[in-house]
């Protein structure tokens, strides 16, 4: 394997939510809600009411963290 190579959407967006949900950025009930609603195959995920609204949830939780 060489470089960064491209993954598929789900492993994308998975390891965004466990690495957020495993370093408690985000709380097990918003990890639960994506886990439960959000269909990372689909390319509708933003079309999901309670997986739009837990995902931006999950932003905001890691906007608030200063990286420098």
């Amino acid at each position: 394997m060489m470089g960064n190579p491209e993954t598929s959407n789900l492993e994308d967006w998975w390891g965004i939510v466990d690495y957020a949900w495993s370093h408690a950025i985000i709380s097990d009930e918003t990890y639960k809600i994506v886990k439960d609603n959000c269909d990372f195959n689909s390319s509708d995920l933003w079309n999901d009411k309670t997986c739009a609204d837990a995902l931006n949830e999950m932003y905001k939780q890691y906007n608030a963290i200063d990286m420098y």
